[in-house]
């Protein structure tokens, strides 16, 4: 194609100290009968490494048992495959990662897990809060719907924000946002149905929370595509654990939930919430210190525009 559109063609070859010389003969032929304009070969000793036998000066073995070679390539293989997912868990980054990706699921299944019981029956035990007297289930399917569309928002708004702010940042708006959530769900579970004004407020104040709240999903997954630029073999595994620590948080969230609302119900469910994020807050202060090692140094700002001066 480039000699077509009028290029003139170079090539290059590497002598890398191979024992035989029909690898670059037959780059050389290639290169003249397609009319290159030049070929130029760049010797780098390999030999200087050792332990090839294409290099070294040791001998090519021979005579080799098949099935020999075959288990200890298997065990080479288990044992370098061990090895690589161990140094992926055990990476800094993904270390500090892991408890604020975990604790922010937790806390979201709390909710998941514990909030159809909560809210499908009436609970005499806890007769001062609204969100304990029984709904139907059209009024607990109605409002699924609006929050499935208000956090599915929030995922398209911020996975959006990744040029003006940096992933930790917006964990961190996310982890203050579930507070506010928390907040807001307080105010209705208290206020409604006999003063409105309050219960709306915290309302609206839940619907903004839980919007901010759900940047924290794709700034995680941003976090762990950023840090598997370092296992560029192992990609997959790392983008992988985006789903083990999603899973772990979810169990730890029904574990939890299932104790919190057993001691003040719908309150203990909040109060669980709450102490999650504010776990989650300490290994992210850790993260956000390396971010820059993680994200490389063309990441965002932490504040949209210019970074900050200490």
């Amino acid at each position: 194609m480039a000699r077509t559109a009028g290029f003139a063609c170079h090539c290059l070859s590497f002598d890398y100290g191979q024992r035989h010389a029909l690898e670059l003969q037959a780059a050389a032929n290639v290169a003249r009968q397609l009319g290159a304009k030049e070929h130029r070969t760049v010797t780098i000793d390999l030999r200087a490494f050792g332990g090839s036998a294409l290099t070294g000066d040791i001998e090519v073995p021979k005579d080799r048992d098949e099935r020999a070679m075959a288990a200890t390539a298997r065990k080479t293989s288990d044992r370098s495959g061990w090895q690589r997912y161990r140094s992926i868990i055990t990476n800094e980054y993904v270390l500090l990662l892991a408890p604020t990706w975990i604790a922010v699921n937790a806390s979201i299944g709390i909710w998941f897990s514990q909030s159809l019981f909560q809210f499908s029956k009436a609970d005499p035990r806890f007769p001062d809060q609204f969100m304990l007297q029984g709904f139907s289930p059209i009024q607990i399917s109605l409002a699924a719907v609006v929050i499935g569309l208000i956090f599915g928002a929030g995922l398209l708004w911020w996975g959006n924000r990744f040029k003006t702010l940096r992933r930790t940042t917006i964990i961190f708006y996310g982890i203050l946002g579930g507070g506010v959530m928390a907040f807001g769900v307080l105010a209705i579970n208290h206020a409604a149905p006999d003063v409105l004004i309050v219960a709306a407020i915290g309302a609206l104040a839940g619907a903004v929370g839980l919007f901010v709240l759900a940047g924290a999903t794709p700034a995680a997954l941003g976090l762990l595509a950023d840090i598997s630029e370092r296992f560029p073999t192992d990609r997959g595994a790392i983008m992988g654990l985006y789903s083990v620590f999603l899973g772990i948080g979810q169990i730890i969230g029904s574990m939890i939930g299932g104790a919190a609302a057993d001691w003040l119900g719908i309150d203990g469910l909040l109060f669980a919430t709450v102490v999650l994020l504010l776990v989650a807050l300490v290994p992210l202060a850790f993260l956000r210190r390396e971010e820059h090692e993680v994200s490389g140094p063309e990441s965002a700002p932490a504040f949209g525009g210019v970074e900050p001066t200490p």
